[in-house]
């Protein structure tokens, strides 16, 4: 099975059930997924995040799509697929033709198939360009997590872990110490902005997660800026720090 990382990339008025089913559908097949809003900052993103795989859910009108994919192909290396939220028989040739000379491998309508759009998928994953590995665990303090197996260890325990608070732990884990804002996590988590979603969802997560890391001398803490987001404190900031 090839398994990959995937960035689904939508404009915020595509931020709806169709995208976060997607994304759902993606990561119930092991592929680590999460989406990106295509704006000014969308090249920078995905080059820190380095996608194998961008999946572009794209409605006319929503951005330049040609323009997109002609930057994507200029600073990734990472396989393109556009999905349209449209039948494809009402886009001219043209259009068509723009996209897969602008750097797009394949264009298709989100009515076809669930099973036709994972095969799709599969085919450009066989596409991508081998990369050196990189690491696929983080370890901070005493707990560590392993991205491959999307397990997570605190101390010697294997912890039962939700895939949401799993998410939540990777993100946050990234860069220990460094302030996660609300509106990455939200974008991150739910494919939403600030506002979308009832904001306890966010509050309920990180709390769910404290519970699972609990504490110890190790441990490491999450920390809440108020109104602005969270951050991982290690233990050895939390010690100096005291």
């Amino acid at each position: 099975m090839d398994v990959g990382r995937i960035a689904v990339v939508h404009a915020w008025a595509a931020v709806d059930g169709a995208v976060r089913d997607l994304v759902s559908r993606l990561r119930s097949r092991s592929h680590e997924t999460w989406s990106a809003v295509a704006r000014r900052d969308l090249v920078d993103v995905l080059q820190r995040d380095e996608p194998d795989l961008v999946v572009v859910w794209w409605q006319a009108g929503a951005f330049d799509l040609g323009r997109l994919c002609r930057d994507l192909r200029a600073s990734s290396s990472a396989r393109i697929l556009v999905v349209a939220d449209a039948d494809t028989s009402e886009f001219d040739d043209s259009l068509v033709i723009d996209i897969l000379d602008g750097g797009a491998d394949d264009f298709v309508s989100s009515t076809i198939g669930d099973d036709v759009l994972m095969a799709r998928v599969r085919v450009a994953l066989r596409a991508r360009p081998v990369r050196e590995s990189r690491a696929r665990r983080i370890v901070v303090g005493d707990v560590e997590i392993d991205l491959s197996a999307h397990s997570v260890k605190v101390g010697a325990d294997v912890a039962k872990c939700p895939p949401l608070q799993f998410q939540l732990l990777a993100l946050l884990a990234r860069e220990p110490g460094v302030m996660v804002h609300r509106e990455t996590l939200f974008r991150e988590l739910w494919g939403v902005s600030p506002g979308a979603v009832d904001g306890r969802r966010l509050r309920i997560a990180v709390s769910i997660l404290r519970g699972i890391l609990g504490t110890g001398p190790q441990r490491p803490v999450i920390e809440t800026a108020a109104r602005t987001g969270y951050r991982l404190v290690e233990p050895a900031a939390l010690t100096h720090d005291g």
